[in-house]
């Protein structure tokens, strides 16, 4: 009988290995960094090769830490980044870098195609032509990079190519290739149309076949990933799903009571419904049949915090180290120093790929004399924060309901920041006692395929544990919603700026 499940979660620059137990119980996990590199504005790349060694590294790490018996991991899950590419050679091996979900190359592309054909392309995919979307992006290949092209021969998402590496088979599922923007959410089946749309019709013959569920099994792990793992050959591997897909079910998530809101690389705001909503940055099919995710983000949040603190808080990194804590738990401490409403700088969060504008980017403003390190942080934190809600007013506003929200990633870690969702969204937060959500979520989907589980209340019921809930305080969200205005009047201003090219990028 199964006693644990593992979740392997490999974010755009992180890979991680989580072993449960199958109630929930977070035992060990392990990570390694995935080393991206941009050798140009907007450009960001890694090597496949290095994601899957980094991945079986941490699986080893993980059964080696808790010495459980690798035939008692009753099932494997994997999640990855959404969106983004991968472009593999007949031979298994990558036939160009994977290009990360905030590579923006495929910008002008994308506006082209949006100028073009997006009324026909979003017919088909509901969304759009995007630059993260992997479409977008193999014509940027093909224009720029045409012997990786024609030596590509298989186009598929992370998660897909960890699975092909445990289990040596080519397989994929509609929730990450309908969130990537490349399946006719009419049939839930891929649409040659769509591919000749965007100029790959090559592309069309080099997708793998879809999995009926994110929950099924695709395959069981093959003697060599045993040996490279120390997972036991002949485990079940499941399909996976997008890494914000699988936050929603590691937050228990999977209906309309809670909005799943993920700080993470990108700002995911997302809920469950019975319908696509209009003007989403990601409309997916949900591991329930019936049941849509709508995804309304961008590449605008924690990312911005890592950049800050990367560049200029070299002070708080002496600092941390010398108290053993965390460079990131010192810049929060900075930031809490302020009250509500204590700045009056303000941050615009666009460091990444943003939805706001295409020519949108990151920026402080309203400094004076006098203002401070914690000023900025202060801002920093605020400008995140308000994004995320830019994100949710958009779900609200296309009649899906916001009536409490599951908070995950960065943000769920730290109180500060937890309270201070409650505060500008206007709902409970709460957050769940595990901290790898996704890896959670996607071991739990496993699972139920595996037949561990009945379904996904039997799963949630076991292994999701609420921790804690914030309430919004209301003098905090009066301050909070004045400054808003203050935000959003700036960013509109940048928003005139973007559309008439005043701002060279």
């Amino acid at each position: 009988m199964a006693k644990y499940i593992l979740g392997i979660d490999d974010g755009l620059t992180n890979s991680k290995a989580v072993l449960f137990t199958v109630d929930g119980e977070q035992l060990a996990s392990a990570s390694r960094h995935f080393e991206v590199s941009s050798p140009k504005a907007g450009y960001v790349q890694a090597d496949p090769d290095q994601l899957w060694e980094n991945s079986a590294d941490c699986v080893r790490e993980v059964i080696e830490k808790t010495g459980v018996d690798p035939a008692e991991i009753g099932a494997v899950g994997t999640t990855g980044y959404g969106n983004g590419v991968f472009f593999i050679a007949a031979d298994g091996s990558p036939a160009y870098d994977a290009f990360g979900s905030n590579d923006s190359r495929a910008a002008e592309i994308a506006q082209k195609l949006l100028a073009e054909v997006g009324e026909e392309i979003c017919n088909i995919n509901k969304t759009g032509p995007l630059s993260c979307h992997p479409l977008s992006m193999a014509a940027w290949l093909k224009q720029n990079e045409p012997e990786a092209y024609a030596k590509t021969a298989w186009l598929c998402q992370c998660k897909d190519y960890i699975n092909f590496r445990l289990t040596g088979v080519k397989m994929t599922e509609r929730n990450d290739v309908s969130g990537a923007g490349y399946l006719d959410f009419s049939t839930g089946e891929f649409n040659k149309k769509l591919f000749e749309l965007y100029g790959v019709p090559e592309m069309y013959d080099k997708v793998a076949p879809l999995a009926e569920f994110s929950h099924s099994i695709v395959g069981t792990v093959s003697a060599e990933a045993a040996k490279r793992t120390g997972l036991a050959e002949g485990t079940p591997v499941g399909a996976g799903m997008m890494d914000v897909a699988a936050g929603c079910i590691g937050t228990g998530v999977v209906g309309d009571t809670h909005a799943c809101v993920i700080v993470g690389t990108w700002s995911i705001n997302e809920v469950i419904a019975d319908r696509a909503a209009a003007n989403m940055t990601s409309i997916q099919f949900f591991d329930i049949p019936g049941k849509i995710l709508n995804l309304s983000g961008g590449g605008t949040s924690a990312t911005n915090l890592e950049w800050f603190v990367n560049e200029f808080g070299q002070g708080c990194a002496a600092e941390a180290e010398k108290r053993g804590v965390s460079k990131y738990d010192i810049v929060t401490e900075k930031a809490a120093t302020l009250p509500a409403g204590g700045t009056s700088v303000l941050y615009l969060p666009f460091i990444g790929l943003p939805n706001v504008h295409p020519r949108g980017r990151a920026g402080f403003s309203n400094i004076g004399m006098g203002h401070t390190f914690a000023d900025m942080a202060r801002a920093l934190f605020e400008g995140i924060t308000f994004e995320h809600k830019r994100n949710i007013d958009n779900i609200r506003d296309q009649g899906l309901p916001v009536p409490a929200v599951r908070l995950a990633g960065g943000g769920a870690k730290s109180p500060f920041w937890s309270q201070m969702f409650a505060d500008i969204l206007e709902v409970p937060v709460d957050v769940v006692g595990v901290t790898e959500l996704s890896a959670l979520g996607t071991a739990v989907a496993a699972a139920l395929g595996a037949g561990i589980y009945r379904d996904y209340n039997e799963a949630i019921s076991k292994a999701v544990e609420l921790k804690k809930t914030y309430y919004p305080i209301p003098e905090n969200t009066k301050a909070y919603l004045n400054r808003y205005r203050s935000w959003t009047a700036l960013m509109n201003t940048m928003i005139a700026g973007w559309d008439r090219g005043d701002i060279e990028l």
